[in-house]
Order: structure tokens, then sequence, then C-alpha cells
């Protein structure tokens, strides 16, 4: 409503403008003029702080991309593969800091983010795991929170096959694809092209 107004303002504003009668005297014509840009003004800023005052909607895609599931496997993944020496050990209270499960439900969101079909299974199956991991620590159950860690660890596919010095086990920049995060600080590799 209030573009509709601003809009209206600077018509008639350009109307009065138009209408001016050229036999005027010149002072007369440099009022009238002058009035006419002051309420052109008025639309014009009318109608841009409307913009600020109503802004648009967003739309936004959520960001479900191949590069958000990359980017939160490499920076959530290596942090839950941290938690095995803990889990071996049988040390409960790594379980208890909220940043762990929230590492877990980060990880999950971001590496089935893409709603395939495929994603939603894995997320479901995932989803209980967590559940089955955290009721274990709080239960103090050394075996269930083994066998539902190392099943997590197996759906989520965090342990892979990678290899640094493996042919092709980089992207075209010759450094490896973990390269630059936690992962990658780990066992930084460049890739030999000469090989």
């Amino acid at each position: 409503m209030l573009k509709f107004i601003a809009f209206l303002a600077v018509f008639i504003a350009v109307a009065n403008a138009y209408q001016m009668n050229l036999k005027m005297s010149s002072n007369d014509f440099t009022k009238k003029f002058t009035k006419a840009f002051g309420i052109i003004g008025m639309g014009a800023s009318i109608l841009g702080s409307s913009a600020v005052l109503f802004p648009s909607p967003a739309f936004a895609d959520g960001a479900s991309s191949i590069s958000t599931v990359y980017r939160g496997r490499n920076y959530y993944g290596p942090k839950i593969l941290k938690l095995e020496e803990a889990v071996n050990k049988g040390d409960f209270s790594a379980f208890e800091d909220k940043k762990v499960a929230s590492t877990f439900k980060l990880f999950i969101s971001e590496t089935t983010s893409r709603n395939t079909l495929r994603d939603q299974e894995v997320r479901g199956a995932e989803n209980r795991l967590q559940d089955t991991i955290f009721e274990a620590a709080k239960t103090k159950d050394a075996s269930k929170l083994k066998s539902a860690y190392a099943e997590f660890i197996k759906v989520a596919d965090l342990k892979s096959d990678y290899k640094l010095s493996e042919k092709g086990a980089s992207d075209s920049s010759g450094f490896a694809p973990t390269y630059g995060t936690e992962r990658g600080y780990n066992a930084i590799g460049i890739y030999d092209k000469k090989k």
C-alpha cells in the first residue's frame, strides 16, 4: 500500500510539472518546478524506505548441495571418530557434553541434507543409532555403547578406504580432498602426479 501511495505522489508531481504553463513568470515557474521535484523526491524516498521497512521475503533453497555434505563429513566426521578412544575405554563422561550431542546432530543433518531416498534411510538409521549411543552412555552400558557406536560409524561410512598416496586421491589442484580440514591436518598429503 505504501508503495502505491509513493507511486501516486510521484505521478501527481510529474503531471503537475507537465501541466505548468511556460507563460508564467520565471519566479513562479521556479517555485512550481522546485515543488514538483520536491514531491518527486519525497515519493522516491518513501518508495525506497518502504523496501527497508517492508522487506520482501527471502527465497532460500536450504543449501542442500553436495558441498554441504562434504563439509559436514569433513568437519564433524573426525570429531565423531575421535570418540572411538572414549568408547573403547568406557569413558561415558565424553558423551555428557552437549557439544558431542550437537556434533552428532549436525553431522546427520548436513550429510543427509540432499533428502534423496537413500539419505532418508541413512538419516533414520543414524538418528536411531545416535539415540542408542546416548542412551547407553546415560545408563553406562559399555557393550551397548560399543556396538551402537561401531554400527553408527559403519552406517555413516566414516572409516573409508581412502589412501593419500593412491592415484586419483585428490582433486585437480593436487591437494587431498580433506586438505585444510582437521582430518587433513592429521595426515596432509599432496598427490604426486609423477607416479
